[in-house]
């Protein structure tokens, strides 16, 4: 005779999380990724396998999608809003004093910094800029993209472990404030790709000695 066993359910990942549960999640999730990344390193080392490791391209233009609701007061919204008329207006120089004061006086909110970028990128301030861009995507309260976080510990486990990095990120951030980067909200456009490919078949030419 046969013995039927019922198998129990494949557990289901929750994906409606409260704010808590995103950062306790999140917190975990790359305590779990850098962890990865140096299991990969020793994995590749163990097989003397060449090992490239490239950070993700972040869309610098795209606002935050979601702000962490502790990093949001009455005050903060104000000064958002405020924000955002000077940036209609194209009244720059108001904007950028403004911005910088508020994002040293309200520390970790993702809008007022996205503003900061797109107010430095109008005055041509670009690294400073690009660093405001980042900081929003870091501080954004949803988990829909790759973001400085998830590059930086690249960039620390590249260094730590003396492996190889191609920072594709750094790359289109370069070209940021002169072309048009991404054809959509993630996706970098095509001809990144391609030079990104070819950077990286130089490099694999000159270690093999090719």
């Amino acid at each position: 005779p046969v013995k039927r066993t019922q198998l129990p359910e494949m557990p289901v990942l929750k994906t409606d999380l409260t704010e808590k549960e995103y950062l306790q999640r999140l917190e975990t999730e790359l305590l779990l990724y850098e962890e990865q990344l140096l299991e990969l390193v020793a994995m590749s080392r163990d097989r003397n396998s060449l090992l490239i490791l490239t950070t993700t391209p972040v869309n610098l233009d795209v606002p935050p999608k979601s702000v962490c609701s502790f990093s949001t007061t009455t005050d903060i919204e104000r000064a958002v809003l405020e924000l955002q008329e000077l940036v209609k207006k194209q009244d720059w120089k108001t904007a950028w004093q403004k911005a910088t004061k508020y994002t040293v006086q309200y520390p970790g909110n993702a809008m007022l910094f996205h503003l900061e970028g797109v107010v430095g990128k109008n005055m041509n301030k670009l690294g400073d800029a690009i660093n405001s861009a980042l900081q929003a995507s870091s501080y954004e309260c949803a988990a829909w993209r790759a973001t400085e976080v998830q590059n930086s510990i690249i960039r620390k486990v590249a260094t730590s472990q003396q492996v190889i990095l191609f920072d594709f990120s750094r790359m289109l951030e370069k070209e940021w404030a002169s072309n048009v980067t991404f054809f959509d909200e993630i996706h970098p456009q095509n001809i990144y790709y391609d030079k990104a490919m070819n950077q990286l078949g130089i490099a694999i030419r000159k270690i093999l000695k090719l």
